[in-house]
């Protein structure tokens, strides 16, 4: 039947979430990427030819992912299935999924959070019924968000944040203090960045990058200046990729001059690491190998294997990671697996950019019949490692999902299952 409205077209989805909600039964096929690409592709009245055409993939390659014999694996691959459909990337990954819940919060509970964390005052307004804690106690709040955000508990940090901010900005729109206020307000809205980007709090990303310039212009500072540059680079996010690529660009030729000053090197080489990824998820190879190099270059000058600026940790070892990355949107699984075994991830003392690392890997040989085995090993530890983090990843879920779909008559599939349960993924 074809779909006569774009509201039909996601109704399936909807359906799911309330039959989830009512505990009643759920079809794993609805958890599926390739299930809403195809309600879309109905919807529009295209052929399966024409939307793989557009996509650069082959008819049978897109009936495979429909069918949930194949996970969308990378982030080129969705953004051009989202391109040929004419839809957002995010249209084909879901909402925010309620596996975040403590008590009676959700993973919409969280977002709200950090959205009031962000609009309820701005950078230069002073808040009303509003007094500081301390700075000591100020300085342990932060070291509590910055705990939070680098184990990926997205649930403590909406707890943390919105007061914070709100005592924070007291400080920073006069007093002895500001500058310090200012520092502690970039790192609790480079936080909430993070969250929201994984919750998909669409819009949340660009505005925390909005008051940190803010913030970098006030105080003419060119460390906040290129954190606020990092920051609006993953902002840019799907579908926006080659708009990734030249911001990032020209972000490193407005640091370049500044490398010398504390920071700066490192804002410089995640900039450019930040168009790398634009590069390769658009398609644009070369020009991705060409960012990775100078991040890499700008690595060697780091001492030791990492900086602490910004909770980032560039160096050598991070740009290795992204390297993995970049690999495994190319598709070259042998590369993927050829740089994760020169990782010594340990060294990077932040437990979700541990994660990120599995993740990526894993979810880069699970799309490997022969590697599935390893690839769903290397998730579980992901998970372990940051759980928020990992269960509402869209790719890592959809991943879970067209395994699930492929094993339903494999014995020994009960660490799958359990994974998919605690994604909250129909079995």
């Amino acid at each position: 039947m074809v779909l006569t409205s774009m509201g039909q077209a996601y109704a399936g989805v909807r359906q799911r979430r309330v039959r989830a909600a009512k505990g009643t039964s759920v079809k794993l096929e609805d958890d599926l990427i390739g299930t809403r690409i195809r309600q879309i592709r109905h919807w529009r009245g295209m052929t399966a030819s024409s939307v793989a055409g557009l996509a650069g993939i082959s008819r049978s390659y897109l009936s495979r992912i429909e069918l949930g014999g194949r996970a969308v694996s990378s982030r080129s691959l969705l953004e051009a299935l989202a391109s040929a459909l004419r839809v957002a990337p995010s249209s084909l990954t879901s909402e925010p999924h309620k596996t975040l819940r403590r008590g009676d919060q959700s993973a919409h509970d969280v977002i709200q959070s950090l959205d009031s964390a962000l609009t309820s005052a701005m950078p230069g307004e002073r808040p009303e019924d509003t007094t500081p804690r301390p700075l000591p106690a100020l300085a342990a709040a932060i070291d509590s968000v910055n705990a939070a955000r680098h184990a990926c508990d997205y649930l403590a940090l909406a707890d943390l944040a919105p007061r914070l901010v709100r005592e924070l900005l007291v400080l920073y729109a006069s007093g002895p203090h500001r500058r310090q206020a200012g520092e502690w307000l970039a790192s609790t809205y480079q936080a909430i960045m993070d969250a929201a980007k994984a919750l998909h709090g669409v819009g949340l990303p660009a505005l925390a990058y909005t008051h940190v310039r803010t913030i970098a212009e006030d105080l003419d500072d060119p460390q906040l200046r290129g954190l606020g540059y990092w920051m609006r680079g993953q902002a840019f996010g799907p579908g926006r990729r080659r708009e990734q690529v030249a911001f990032s660009a020209a972000a490193a030729g407005s640091l370049e001059p500044h490398i010398g000053e504390p920071g700066v090197l490192e804002a410089y080489g995640q900039v450019h690491l930040n168009a790398a990824l634009g590069a390769v998820a658009s398609g644009q190879h070369d020009v991705a190998d060409a960012h990775v190099r100078e991040a890499r270059d700008a690595a060697r000058r780091v001492s030791g294997p990492g900086s602490p600026w910004a909770g980032l940790w560039f160096g050598p070892t991070n740009v290795a990671v992204w390297s993995l990355v970049i690999a495994s949107e190319k598709k070259d699984i042998g590369a993927v697996d050829r740089i994760a075994g020169q990782i010594d991830i340990d060294v990077i003392p932040y437990a979700g950019r541990r994660a990120a690392f599995y993740s990526e890997w894993g979810r880069a040989v699970l799309s490997e019949t022969r590697s599935r085995e390893r690839g769903l090993a290397l998730l579980l530890k992901a998970e372990k490692l940051a759980p928020h983090r990992v269960r509402n990843h869209p790719l890592v879920r959809d991943a879970v999902s067209s395994l699930l779909v492929r094993s339903r008559r494999e014995a020994g599939a009960g660490a799958l299952r359990g994974l998919a349960l605690r994604m909250g993924i129909a079995t």
